[in-house]
């Protein structure tokens, strides 16, 4: 059996809450297992007391089952995705809303809300940034989330919305935001490279 290594307590939880999970799920507890309390794993707390260890891991790929070698370590071998059904029709979503088409755009949008059991999205609420939070959910922990706030230019806006180390677009500066926007090239892949006459 699966043993639990860490719990992330929701914020309703109470005190009587965390007694029955604790005395319910006892014997699925791993040694050494951390249960952690609302208000420990919070993005504020984190930054004030330099834990950011602590906050809650999406380890989407990992494969804990007990037949992963013991030679991988902590790695998991199982497959990754790199393309599925869902991205596509979101990829369709964005493309038809660029494209000024609506009624196609929101088709493809409600294909993935109605496959993951939410209502519908309605023609008032989309945009891309409808988009962009649906991508979000859908892809959490498959790595596309970079590449697709670059894609739409709302890497920066985006980032200083959400992430709690970057407080204003000032944090962006150095070529007017291109250290962040474009990732460079190294200097060693540029040398090993034997036609140079790119920009």
């Amino acid at each position: 059996m699966l043993k639990i290594k860490h719990f992330y307590s929701p914020k309703w939880f109470t005190v009587a809450d965390k007694t029955t999970w604790l005395t319910t799920n006892e014997a699925k507890l791993a040694t050494g297992f951390v249960y952690h309390d609302w208000g420990t794993y919070d993005a504020a707390y984190t930054l004030t007391k330099n834990l950011d260890y602590q906050t809650i891991p999406v380890k989407k790929f990992d494969d804990p089952a007990l037949t992963t070698p013991s030679s991988t370590g902590p790695v998991s071998t199982r497959d990754i995705i790199t393309a599925r059904l869902g991205e596509t029709y979101l990829i369709a979503a964005e493309a038809y809303l660029k494209a000024g088409n609506p009624a196609v755009d929101l088709l493809r949008l409600n294909a993935v809300r109605t496959r993951a059991g939410v209502a519908p999205a309605t023609a008032s609420e989309f945009n891309i940034d409808y988009i962009l939070d649906k991508r979000g959910r859908e892809m959490l922990g498959e790595y596309t989330r970079w590449f697709d706030l670059k894609r739409t230019g709302k890497l920066v806006e985006r980032a200083v919305m959400h992430n709690y180390r970057i407080p204003s677009a000032a944090n962006f500066n150095g070529n007017n935001g291109q250290l962040k926007i474009l990732r460079p090239i190294p200097q060693i892949v540029i040398d090993l490279n034997q036609n140079k006459n790119f920009p």
